[in-house]
């Protein structure tokens, strides 16, 4: 119901969700019965989703894009927010992998629709 207002708050209308059902329909028949057509489809449906993001980020002209980063961009924090910052989870860990004394932990996520 919350996705459905913002839909309509965002868009002046809701959106059709039949893509994504048809999308979770086809990961379960794949998970259940190893279909590949059907993990096809999720996935072709996945790529058209990330194509028309991307044609939308092409056609955004309100930003401009930068070629490379600011000169200034590895700077520095201020002193304020190194005091307000500086026992952050993000401090910490940077401190420990600064000393050695952390090993960044192997990662392996699992795309929930290919995992049986």
């Amino acid at each position: 119901v919350k996705a459905k207002f913002n839909q309509y708050f965002i868009f002046g209308h809701t959106l059709d969700c039949n893509e994504w059902k048809q999308d979770y329909q086809n990961c379960m028949q794949f998970r259940k019965k190893r279909d590949l057509k059907c993990l096809e489809n999720v996935i072709e449906s996945e790529n058209d989703r990330k194509s028309k993001r991307m044609k939308a980020m092409e056609q955004n002209d309100v930003w401009t894009y930068r070629t490379s980063p600011p000169e200034n961009w590895n700077s520095p924090m201020p002193r304020w927010m190194q005091k307000e910052k500086k026992n952050s989870l993000l401090i910490k860990t940077q401190n420990m992998l600064n000393e050695g004394f952390y090993r960044r932990p192997s990662v392996f996520v699992m795309d929930p629709c290919i995992a049986g």
